[in-house]
C-alpha cells in the first residue's frame, strides 16, 4: 500500500485507505503531501483518527474556497495548514511508538473501536465494524441493528 503512495493518481485512495491503520509512521510517510488539495484533508483526518485532536479547534486550518462542480466527502473534511500541522506533529511524534496501532491517542483497542463507531463519523464505521468482525472470535459475528429507542424520547 505504501508502494501507491508514490503514483498520483493512486496517492489520495492510498492515504485513506492507510489512514484506517492508525500507525504513526504512516503519517510519516505522507507529510510531504501535506499541502496537497486532494491529500491534505485525508492527510489531516488520519492524524485526528490517530491522535484524537482536533485540527480545527487546535487552529491547524485553513479555509478554502473550493471551485469543484462535483461534491464528494472528502470535500468536507478540514484542510489542514501545512507548516503548523507539520510542527505540532512533529511535538506529538513522540508519543506515540512505531509499529503500534492508535485510535483518538490512545493504543487501539476493542473498546476504542467500539467507542468510535458509536461516537465517530459515518465515513469511518465500515472500516472500524470490519475491524471488530476481525477481531471476533472465530464463529462469532458482530451484526448491526438499528438503536432502540430510549424511554421517553
Amino acid at each position: 500500500m505504501q508502494a501507491a503512495l508514490s503514483d498520483a493518481s493512486r496517492r489520495p485512495a492510498a492515504i485513506h485507505a492507510l489512514g484506517h491503520v492508525g500507525a504513526p509512521e504512516l503519517v510519516d510517510a505522507c507529510l510531504e503531501w501535506l499541502d496537497d488539495a486532494e491529500c491534505g484533508p485525508l492527510i489531516g483526518e488520519m492524524m485526528q483518527v490517530l491522535t484524537g485532536i482536533d485540527l480545527d479547534d487546535a487552529g491547524l486550518t485553513v479555509t478554502v474556497e473550493d471551485e469543484a462542480l462535483e461534491h464528494t466527502p472528502e470535500h468536507d473534511l478540514p484542510r489542514p495548514n501545512p507548516l503548523p500541522t507539520m510542527q505540532w506533529w512533529l511535538r506529538q511524534r513522540p508519543r506515540f511508538e512505531d509499529g503500534v496501532r492508535y485510535l483518538h491517542g490512545k493504543t487501539r483497542s476493542r473498546a476504542e473501536v467500539i467507542e468510535a463507531l458509536t461516537r465517530g463519523p459515518m465515513r469511518r464505521r465500515p472500516a472500524l465494524l470490519q475491524d471488530l468482525q476481525l477481531r471476533a472470535p472465530r464463529g462469532c459475528c458482530c451484526a448491526c441493528r438499528p438503536a432502540r429507542p430510549r424511554p421517553g424520547s
